[in-house]
């Protein structure tokens, strides 16, 4: 029976060294993963550092884009404002201008309103010599009073607008 419980050892012995062999293998690659998770973790900590500070970061674009928002929305109604503003007196503008053309005679001239007239050949007359010039001034006179009056209507509706 000895052969066979010398047989049986030396089994015992090759499978021992076998499976020391097989622990020494293992314990290598523990000892590599071990270290691959010290930098994993050294990694994960900067990765969540990295994360913190994008977070922070678009916490500040998205108040500063809020912001950005309330002032254009803010302009965006002051211009419209201003815009009917302006349309405003644009119209008033025409109606005004519409009733100084009405109430000017159209074959006014500048000569008129420099207090010369012309003869029927359109040389320049001297208003003293001419009677009927006193007629073209006091004309001349009613018209400016329009037209001042049209001007005071304009103002106070430029100031109404305000």
């Amino acid at each position: 029976m000895l052969p066979w419980a010398i047989i049986l050892d030396v089994m015992l012995v090759v499978l021992l060294i076998a499976t020391i062999i097989y622990a020494l293998m293992l314990n290598r690659r523990l000892a590599l993963l071990r270290s691959d998770g010290v930098k994993m973790e050294d990694f994960i900590q900067r990765l969540n550092s990295a994360s913190q500070r994008a977070e922070a970061a678009l916490g500040g674009i998205k108040m500063t884009a809020e912001n950005a928002q309330d002032v254009m929305a803010e302009n965006a109604g002051k211009a419209a404002a201003l815009r009917d503003e302006l349309l405003f007196l644009i119209d008033r503008g025409e109606k005004l201008s519409d009733d100084l053309a009405v109430s000017r005679p159209p074959a006014d001239n500048v000569a008129a309103k420099a207090g010369t007239s012309q003869d029927d050949k359109g040389n320049p007359s001297n208003p003293l010599s001419d009677p009927s010039a006193g007629r073209r001034g006091a004309a001349s006179v009613d018209q400016t009073t329009q037209q001042s009056q049209a001007e005071r209507e304009l103002l106070r509706a430029l100031r109404d607008v305000k």
